[in-house]
């Protein structure tokens, strides 16, 4: 051995560059947790339909029902960051007949109340909340608005069919119509030759968000409009849903409820 020199222990130069490798993995770990953004809001959905027991291969009447919900826990006022845009796609069991309805112009129903629009447009009139909505205004105390939701069919544009989604409260200063067009489902087999609502959602009065949206559309309103099957091996009907939010980052959601073939 040359002088000068003295020979390391036996394992300290392995266990040198694993605390070094370690160290790494560490930082680079820090580094991407830090780049990742903590979703605020909790979005849900929920969408069933009636009756749940259905033909194998003939699609039969049925109700739709859709249910979305949106919190903020964390917000000082309970007001989450606003949707600007959703996309729920359906089943490929479920199929919309429109022309089992008359059409609506946004136009029509733009500065009605619920029974004004219903009136304007009652051959399009094709579903509506059976609970009422909500919309949270921001401030202290933060206040929550009741709102009825009234369902119609739209006049198509750009070649692509079109859904109404009218909101009033007498707490709002004008009623709220959204446009949803209907477009091909984009997901997996279960959504397949399905349907997807793409719905585009301006900014509300006051700075709302919407935190409770319910539809019920097809039978007990327009029979007919909405149609099912179970022709799923599983049995099931699949729905899923993408939201765009104002500074969030986007969330999916989905939901599925078990069918049963009628013998």
């Amino acid at each position: 051995m040359r002088s000068g020199h003295h020979a390391q222990p036996k394992g300290v130069g392995i266990n040198m560059k694993r605390k070094y490798l370690f160290g790494v993995l560490a930082l680079a770990v820090a580094v991407a947790v830090s780049g990742i953004a903590v979703a605020a809001n909790q979005q849900t959905l929920t969408g069933k339909v009636k009756p749940k027991r259905l033909p194998l291969k003939k699609r039969k009447p049925v109700a739709l029902k859709i249910v979305t919900t949106l919190q903020d826990p964390t917000a000082p006022d309970g007001t989450p960051d606003p949707a600007t845009r959703a996309k729920i796609d359906f089943d490929n069991a479920i199929v919309f007949n429109f022309k089992r309805a008359g059409t609506c112009s946004a136009g029509q129903i733009a500065t009605q109340d619920t029974a004004g629009a219903r009136a304007a447009c009652r051959s399009a009139w094709v579903g509506a909340s059976i609970t009422p909505g909500n919309v949270r205004i921001p401030g202290a105390p933060p206040t929550d608005v009741p709102i009825t939701i009234s369902v119609f069919n739209g006049v198509p544009s750009g070649g692509l069919r079109t859904i109404l989604l009218h909101s009033f409260s007498p707490a709002l200063p004008s009623p709220v119509v959204l446009t949803g067009t209907v477009r091909k489902a984009k997901r997996g087999k279960d959504y397949r030759k399905g349907r997807r609502l793409v719905v585009e959602i301006p900014p509300l009065p006051f700075g709302a968000a919407i935190t409770r949206f319910e539809a019920k559309i097809g039978t007990g309103f327009k029979k007919g409009y909405v149609k099912a099957n179970c022709s799923d091996k599983n049995r099931r009907i699949n729905f899923a849903g993408k939201f765009i939010f104002e500074t969030e980052p986007a969330q999916t959601v989905f939901s599925k409820q078990r069918c049963r073939v009628k013998r």
